[in-house]
């Protein structure tokens, strides 16, 4: 796992110049233009204006440049970048797939032993496709699935010994993932209504309870926190 993670700090920083693919771009680009105002709209010029047009990716809103889709990426790593620098962004993604390996290697562990969540992990950080989008972080393909691993880790291995900790922190997590990732939301939430089946919730009044309101502050927030990023169009 160390390994993995030098590595691919290595590869991700030493290809940082390079971004040949629209949507790395986009998501850089709005990520340093919320480190620098908090906001995620940039002047469109006069061109883009007046004929509607814009790059792939970016939605043309109130005279401004917007992401076109998925905008939780370019919010979190900006908040990063605001603190440590915008060449933060380059490690951020190699830093949170290796912390979900742990977790998917304790998960797995927790389910069928030790043995398999060794070999488990192991073929984690040594899947091509887990390589590849790590080192080009500035997709958030990994970003959201390590988010999704780090809340089911929490939620099956419950390794705090508060049991509504656990929650909070599960739901904090995949909350963050469905920010990046907004078009998930739906499997998310099915996954979550089979945890909730498997850990026989309807014998649990109080896990019911505090799921339901945890995933509707859940949803607010997003739908808030995007609102006020956005400008509102996100709503619109």
């Amino acid at each position: 796992g160390v390994i993995f993670l030098i590595a691919t700090v290595a590869l991700s920083w030493g290809l940082a110049p390079v971004v040949n693919s629209p949507d790395e771009m986009v998501n850089r680009e709005f990520a340093w233009q919320f480190a620098e105002n908090f906001s995620l709209q940039i002047p469109a010029d006069t061109y883009a204006i007046q004929f509607g047009t814009a790059p792939r990716s970016v939605s043309l809103a109130s005279g401004a440049f917007v992401p076109a889709v998925f905008y939780g990426m370019p919010v979190l790593y900006g908040l990063f970048a605001a603190v440590f620098g915008n060449s933060v962004v380059w490690v951020l993604t190699p830093l949170f797939v290796f912390l979900a390996g742990l977790a998917f290697f304790s998960l797995i562990r927790k389910i069928w032993g030790e043995r398999v969540g060794m070999v488990s992990g192991m073929l984690y950080f040594m899947h091509p496709v887990v390589l590849f989008y790590t080192v080009r972080g500035m997709y958030n393909n990994m970003l959201f699935l390590s988010l999704f691993i780090l809340g089911l880790w929490a939620v099956v291995v419950r390794p705090i010994k508060r049991s509504w900790v656990n929650d909070v922190l599960a739901f904090a997590f995949v909350g963050l993932a469905v920010f990046v990732r907004s078009s998930e939301a739906l499997w998310v939430a099915a996954v979550f209504i089979l945890l909730w089946v498997l850990l026989r919730g309807w014998q649990n009044k109080k896990l019911t309870l505090r799921w339901i309101g945890l995933g509707v502050a859940g949803v607010a927030v997003v739908l808030g926190l995007g609102g006020a990023v956005t400008g509102g169009y996100i709503l619109g």
